[in-house]
């Protein structure tokens, strides 16, 4: 079965079935009675299911799918693994190896459990899980808090969110998800010269860095750039300053000329409209004064007097605050 684009409606089951195998083998078992744990196919001694360590014993076994129980002999309180044929020599080693394994370990009256190993307390948490499927996790409190915690718009909160998972959709990212001939090639709409990936377009195009470098110098911050993009939106948004309304002024800047930028391609993209990069500026200037009005450091002042003096707001925080 396909559907548009003659993509298989398959697809997204077998992203989850993968990541569910990543998911089932952190839940290892506790063995308790062993009437609920496969003896070869679950993971209850070590980290692997013996199927996978002890390959050739279990090709032989008279019991693929038999439970612990299965092979646990109650009358001689002894293990009690058959197979169809007699051993080989290199079979006899490894039958041994196992054995080993499995010497100190007895079924006991109690239930079997499912233990979540990577958690201190065995216990399953969404967190836990999603710190490690995620190898990069915006999530840290101070990033967290600048993204939610700020009075941004949710509609931008969310852009910045989605840039710093790498999921914004610049022509880069739509050819990966879907390849189109009628998407390539496709070039920066700020300079029309350089291919459209992220780093180039909200940094490196002159349209942009002219921007960041105005903004750096009303607040007196160096930026040095990587190659990386999530990385650079990443230390923009933790970059420290002295004063705690600076940094809630920085934050907001940092999020409105990103949002800006964003609107500004899509207007060139979309509309044929185009607009300076000075006054590009100047509007993330004032979406990020409006912001910033409606926190406690600033509601005593007027978006007029703010917008014109940016500078006395950097260099003298209001109410001296730290």
């Amino acid at each position: 079965m396909t559907g548009k684009g003659g993509r298989s409606l398959k697809s997204p089951w077998v992203s989850i079935s993968k990541t569910w195998l990543k998911v089932e083998i952190l839940a290892t078992f506790k063995l308790g009675n062993g009437s609920r744990i496969a003896f070869w196919l679950d993971t209850w001694e070590g980290h692997s299911p013996f199927n996978i360590l002890f390959s050739s014993l279990f090709r032989i076994t008279t019991l693929p799918n038999g439970s612990v129980a299965d092979h646990w002999d109650n009358n001689i309180a002894s293990w009690s693994i058959t197979f169809r044929r007699s051993l080989k020599d290199e079979e006899v080693s490894a039958f041994q190896d196992l054995l080993r394994k499995i010497v100190s370990r007895s079924p006991s009256l109690s239930f079997d459990k499912r233990v979540w190993s990577i958690s201190n307390n065995s216990q399953y948490t969404v967190k836990s899980l999603k710190n490690h499927l995620t190898p990069f996790s915006p999530l840290e409190k101070p990033i967290f808090s600048t993204i939610w915690k700020t009075k941004s718009p949710r509609r931008v909160n969310i852009l910045i969110w989605i840039m710093l998972f790498g999921q914004l959709n610049v022509a880069e990212v739509l050819q990966k998800k879907q390849p189109t001939p009628s998407l390539s090639p496709t070039v920066c709409p700020f300079c029309l010269h350089h291919s459209e990936v992220s780093l180039h377009l909200f940094f490196t195009c002159p349209y942009s860095s002219w921007c960041w470098n105005k903004l750096l110098c009303f607040f007196n911050l160096p930026l040095t750039l990587c190659n990386d993009f999530k990385s650079n939106v990443f230390q923009l948004l933790a970059r420290p300053t002295s004063h705690k309304s600076t940094r809630l002024l920085w934050c907001n800047a940092v999020k409105a000329l990103l949002a800006d930028l964003w609107f500004e391609r899509n207007q060139r993209i979309f509309y044929n409209k185009a607009t300076s990069c000075q006054d590009r500026l100047e509007a993330a200037r004032r979406q990020a004064s409006s912001w910033c009005l409606l926190s406690d450091p600033f509601r005593a002042y007027s978006l007029s007097d703010f917008n014109l003096n940016w500078e006395a707001f950097i260099s003298t925080p209001p109410n001296g605050q730290h």
